[in-house]
């Protein structure tokens, strides 16, 4: 046995068994998704592909082209290209650089250029020309486009923070000699899938992407256990198959081992990954400036009552359990006197309570005290709409709330809001029975598994009338 120092990444100590490990540096980087930077190049092809497609069928020497003509024309091909890239599916990080979906796109491209340019009048000898001409600028934007994504992998920033998880070392040994072909990929730690600390450490630290787990692993137990990290969790098939001198009958050769391509079968996702996130991220940005700005004169009224009601500080500035788990700062109104004010959450606030301020209990009865935590979104530490935040000392009748319900942390799996599902199915204010935790935990899950643009915009219209009726509020 040996021991593991965690001290910089969880601020605790973790015993692993001989042949296990845990990468203890810290590990700084700006990590970017790596569908999405592929998603964006590929764009940036096909935009260059349209733009070159203008430029040519807009130059007089190749016909009689209008302007109009040529930039629609620019813009068929570029969706053209586009289009080729994806369903061939040349926008993945696997298949990026694939030269058969760069020449279909490009031959298509060429083809669409030369009608276009026999249709203004142009000749043979133009056509062909053009045809070349944007045949070459595909394959070049393709080069150029490599050359960024390798140099971002080579920085780091496309680059995956994976843990092995198996009781077996010998399936260890075989999952990590596999990963360690990629050049993407970096081992963080290598153990029983049941060090779930370790791992819950490493995600609330933003030290892991993804666990491979065993296929002799893959109980429900498991798989229960490891899908609230907000990570990507890969179920690798049995160990006979890890071998790469194995036939493969289905696929008649060697396959050679990938993270995310056969023999590997992903169990759970996070729900918000790739380009849902950054829908979110943009309703976000968006929903909390405009409310901030409209809603301006209230957040001015509601600071100026506050100072003149009572002595202390204009917010109540509270730890909360944020996404990974990970804790921030929370704003709010104050809205209790500064000396009583409970700053783990512990004590329930009742009805009536002395504690709460006269002003306290209008913004509360109206949740105007939530208001401030529009800044909590702006910063990225909530988002509009998600599981309601909650203190470390926060309980349901008398048991916390992360020792009542088991994997209770697939709730950190979303960001927390300042309104959500369980708020506007009745499960807004306290929890004072395990029942309520227990409902509204239920209906938190069923948010992240439905997840849409359009059901966050019905629960924020929903809230509103919500607020109105003041239920459960005070």
């Amino acid at each position: 046995m040996y021991r593991v120092n965690l001290q910089n990444i969880a601020g605790d100590w973790a015993s692993a068994d001989a042949g296990d490990f845990v990468v203890t540096r810290p590990i700084h980087r700006t990590r970017f998704s790596q569908g999405i930077v592929c998603h964006l190049l590929v764009l940036a092809e096909a935009t260059l592909a349209g733009m070159v497609t203008t430029a040519i069928l807009a130059n007089p020497a190749f016909g009689n082209a209008d302007l109009n003509f040529a930039i629609s024309s620019g813009i068929a091909i570029g969706a053209i290209v586009l289009f080729v890239m994806f369903a061939s599916g040349a926008a993945s990080y696997d298949r990026f650089a694939s030269r058969l979906s760069t020449l279909m796109a490009g031959m298509a491209a060429s083809i669409l250029i030369m009608a276009a340019s026999l249709l203004t009048g142009a000749t043979l000898r133009f056509a062909l020309l053009a045809g070349a001409v944007l045949l070459a600028t595909v394959v070049v934007a393709k080069i150029l486009t490599k050359l960024v994504r390798n140099v971002l992998e080579k920085r780091g920033n496309l680059t995956r923070l994976v843990a092995v998880a198996a009781d077996d070392p010998a399936q260890r040994a075989a999952l990590i000699r596999l990963l360690s072909r990629r050049n993407d990929i970096e081992l963080v730690f290598s153990g029983s899938p049941s060090q779930f600390d370790i791992l819950g450490s490493l995600t609330q630290a933003n030290q892991l992407d993804e666990i491979v787990l065993s296929g002799h692993q893959a109980s429900e137990e498991n798989i229960a256990a490891l899908a609230g990290l907000a990570v990507t969790l890969v179920r690798v098939t049995p160990q006979d198959r890890l071998d790469l001198n194995v036939f493969d009958p289905v696929w008649g050769k060697k396959r050679v081992f990938g993270a995310w391509s056969a023999p590997a079968s992903i169990i759970t996702l996070p729900p918000l990954r790739g380009w849902r996130g950054v829908a979110k991220r943009v309703i976000d940005i968006a929903g909390a400036s405009i409310a901030i700005i409209l809603l301006s004169p209230v957040l001015i009224a509601c600071a100026i009552a506050v100072k003149l009601d009572s002595k202390g500080s204009l917010f109540f500035v509270q730890e909360r359990a944020g996404y990974r788990n990970k804790p921030f700062r929370m704003y709010k109104f104050r809205s209790m006197c500064a000396e009583r004010a409970d700053a783990t959450g512990s004590q329930l606030t009742l009805r009536n309570d002395p504690r709460v301020t006269k002003v306290g209990a209008f913004l509360r009865r109206a949740s105007l005290d939530e208001l401030p935590q529009l800044i909590n979104v702006l910063k990225g530490d909530m988002s509009l709409v998600g599981p309601r935040p909650h203190p470390k000392g926060a309980k349901a009748g008398t048991m916390l709330y992360d020792d009542l319900i088991p994997h209770f942390y697939s709730r950190y799996r979303m960001k927390p809001g300042i309104t959500g599902l369980a708020q506007i199915s009745g499960f807004r204010g306290n929890t004072e029975t395990e029942q309520h935790l227990i409902d509204r935990f239920g209906r938190d899950l069923q948010y992240a598994a439905e997840w849409t643009p359009v059901l966050d915009i019905a629960i924020m219209f929903r809230t509103v009338t919500h607020v109105f009726k003041g239920t459960n509020a005070f």
